[in-house]
């Protein structure tokens, strides 16, 4: 298992299978070395993959970059005036289960 401390420190470690830095080739998102990071690890295709992020500019960068966004809007935040939305957007990280539950 590959987490980092906010995650460990929050107590979902056991819910992931890897993290993605981009602080590991020290540049930042929206460059696409960033996003290509996971294809480094696993032999996936970009409509594969869920982005999860607080962040509306990481959001929106993912998005455009190609691939499934879910949006935790902790605090009831508007949306940014950007091109591309998350598919997905919830309150916190239980509404992520609740979707595979389903599944």
């Amino acid at each position: 298992m590959n987490t980092n401390k906010a995650v460990e420190n929050s107590k979902i470690d056991k819910y992931i299978d890897h993290t993605f830095s981009a602080d590991s080739l020290k540049i930042y998102k929206p460059y696409l070395s960033v996003y290509n990071l996971v294809f480094e690890k696993y032999d996936l295709a970009k409509d594969e993959i869920l982005f999860i992020s607080c962040n509306t500019w990481d959001v929106a960068g993912a998005k455009s970059f190609g691939f499934n966004v879910f949006w935790i809007n902790r605090l009831n935040g508007k949306k940014e005036a950007l091109p591309f939305k998350p598919d997905m957007e919830a309150k916190s990280l239980i509404a992520i289960s609740k979707l595979f539950e389903s599944r």
